[in-house]
């Protein structure tokens, strides 16, 4: 896409090597518009005018192209966006029909009420040679699915998804996280326990909390970025990371991933040391 500069430019040089104009204004084909007219002159706002006008209909017709191009992936039949979609879309307790239409099973009718998945990730991997698809699935606050809402949902993949696709549906709890670090902290703004002094609450804890909870549905904590977040808290003038735990457990590597695709923080268990 064109930027603002790219299509004042344009206009501005067809101006130019334009006869009729040249004759009217007595132009140098040799020398640019800028050399020939003032900034403030009634020609040179005129062609940005058209410019910015140009420039808005190129941005919505890309931004409209860029929807359709979405929409397209997102809805191409048993693409990993689609299976993202229809994953959200399962209704607890409803059947799906076949629909000689779009040759795909769909619901007869639409019940928001039984739509019981609140996050979804899709992941394609190979194991052993076998390629198939994983699906995390969770319901609200990253709960996993009972027994039976869990057997209704790998049923209704199964029914939805492409013939002899390989399913792995997971559906857990998130993986707890606990940390042993040391904050350097400005002492006008935080107490030795961490707590802001005006306003109250504890930034360091609110800053992991924050964090863990933004890591898409699916993804991998990183230390580097934790770090970077709880620096970026009020009061913190430095951070350590000594050491990060899953169940009392220290877990060494930079990215760590967890089993049901989400983490909490485990407050009662980290161990956070202020100084000055």
């Amino acid at each position: 896409m064109r930027t603002l500069n790219e299509i004042v430019q344009a206009i501005r040089a067809d101006f130019v090597a334009n006869s009729t104009l040249q004759q009217m204004y007595g132009l140098d084909r040799s020398k640019t518009f800028d050399e020939q007219f003032s900034k403030v002159s009634i020609e040179a706002i005129l062609t940005y005018i058209v410019a910015v006008a140009i420039f808005t209909l190129e941005s919505l017709m890309n931004r409209h192209q860029s929807d359709i191009d979405a929409a397209i992936t997102k809805n191409a039949v048993c693409s990993i966006p689609w299976y993202h979609t229809r994953s959200m879309a399962f209704q607890l307790g409803h059947f799906v029909k076949f629909n000689p239409l779009t040759y795909g099973f769909e619901y007869p009718e639409v019940d928001e009420e039984s739509q019981i998945i609140r996050f979804a990730a899709v992941r394609q991997l190979e194991v052993e040679g076998v390629t198939k698809l994983r699906i995390y699935v969770s319901k609200d606050d990253r709960q996993p699915l009972s027994a039976s809402e869990l057997e209704a949902f790998r049923a209704y993949i199964t029914e939805i998804g492409a013939a002899g696709t390989h399913f792995e549906i997971i559906s857990q709890a998130p993986t707890s996280l606990e940390f042993t670090l040391q904050v350097v902290r400005n002492a006008m703004v935080l107490d030795m326990d961490g707590n802001r002094l005006s306003g109250g609450g504890k930034p360091v804890e609110e800053a992991i909390s924050n964090y863990l909870d933004n890591i898409i549905y699916g993804g991998v904590f990183n230390r580097t970025k934790l770090t970077d977040a709880i620096q970026q808290a009020d009061g913190v003038s430095d951070v350590i990371l000594n050491e990060v735990r899953i169940a009392g457990q220290a877990v060494t590597s930079q990215n760590i991933e967890s089993p049901g695709g989400s983490f909490d923080f485990d407050i009662d268990h980290t161990i956070i040391t202020y100084t000055v």
